[in-house]
């Protein structure tokens, strides 16, 4: 368990506020050895939204490079020494989780706007369907059909062979089924395609969620105690 974060009352320190005055959400924690940080909760799923288009923006510099490879009888040969080759897999499965985690976080968000977040994760369904039942419920249109919700299911059903391998997503079974392994399903380009036509469809979720999330938005009352301040040494900057 972690150190308990320990804050005293100082009334020194207390200022006075506007009627209406923004409130920011900060949570505490301790880092050894700088001392206590506070930091501003963030929107999760914006944040790993941005994250995937930073991966999406490195891995078309890097499709540039991969034109530069030399052709050899009609083949690009990536071996293990090729930084390109271990370039693009990274970025690839940054891209991957930053997608997924961008949906786990806006379903979640939906889900306790609905009141319907899982008890368990053992009540939790896969992501997919989730993300279809949290969309029904805030009046989204289905999007079973549509060639952007196509693709994130092939993402997921990627980032799955990633998370849990077998030698069957490890190497190519057949000539015909190479994009099963993730490694070639990635090197392919495929991972950028998908991205891309997945990209439409969740920006126009995510700004209907945001103009829908005010429906369920209620008024809280706050007990703030002004004055505070944190009893753990800090490690201040240098000079």
């Amino acid at each position: 368990m972690a150190k308990k974060v320990k804050i005293t009352s100082n009334p020194d320190l207390a200022q006075p506020h506007k009627k209406g005055a923004e409130v920011k959400w900060f949570q505490s924690l301790i880092h050894k050895p700088m001392g206590t940080i506070s930091y501003e909760f963030p929107q999760y799923f914006a944040m790993y939204f941005d994250y995937a288009d930073a991966s999406y923006s490195q891995l078309k510099a890097l499709e540039e490079e991969l034109l530069k490879v030399p052709v050899d009888n009609k083949c690009r040969i990536l071996d293990l020494n090729n930084d390109i080759y271990w370039s693009i897999f990274f970025w690839g499965n940054h891209l991957i989780l930053h997608i997924v985690l961008t949906v786990e976080h806006l379903v979640l968000c939906m889900q306790a706007a609905l009141g319907t977040v899982p008890q368990t994760k053992e009540d939790s369904k896969e992501l997919s369907e989730r993300f279809l039942e949290a969309l029904k419920g805030v009046g989204f249109r289905d999007i079973r059909s549509e060639i952007g919700f196509q693709k994130l299911t092939e993402i997921i059903n990627i980032r799955n062979k990633i998370m849990h391998p077998h030698p069957t997503s490890l190497t190519i079974p057949s000539p015909e089924k190479w994009d099963n392994v993730p490694i070639a399903w990635i090197l392919s380009e495929k991972d950028l395609d998908a991205y891309e036509k997945y990209r439409a469809l969740i920006l126009e979720i995510i700004n209907y969620w945001y103009e829908e999330e005010k429906k369920y938005k209620t008024t809280v009352s706050l007990t703030v105690q002004r004055g505070i301040q944190f009893e753990h040494d800090v490690k201040n900057p240098p000079k």
